[in-house]
């Protein structure tokens, strides 16, 4: 791996999950880090555009359609797994919760090129 390549780990895919299914979050993310280039040093900046631009990626990448519905469920509108399970008919939030993590598994391979 370069020393400049950033890995990303769990917390930071699912803090960017509900940026990466609102359609205007890349806006809003390209004014925040001209906001942040503005006031600092140039080379600084672009983090968390560049990070929902790979995550968005691997979203459309790396995921099927119902994976998406899992991760939009939990992480977008805060649904809890009993729920989850519940509307997908699943056996147990056990079962939802198994199906998420498979997903974000999936993300994070993607995004540190082990798949």
């Amino acid at each position: 791996m370069r020393a400049d390549q950033f890995t990303y780990d769990r917390a930071t895919v699912e803090s960017l999950l509900p940026l990466v299914y609102d359609e205007d979050s890349l806006v809003l993310a390209s004014r925040a880090e001209s906001e942040i280039r503005s006031r600092t040093d140039p080379a600084h900046g672009n983090g968390l555009l560049a990070a929902v631009i790979d995550v968005r990626r691997a979203w459309f990448q790396a995921l099927e359609r119902e994976d998406h519905d899992f991760l939009v469920a939990r992480h977008v509108h805060g649904i809890t797994f009993d729920a989850i399970a519940e509307l997908a008919g699943l056996e147990s939030a056990h079962e939802a919760a198994d199906i998420e993590e498979c997903a974000i598994s999936a993300m994070l391979d993607f995004l540190n090129g082990e798949r």
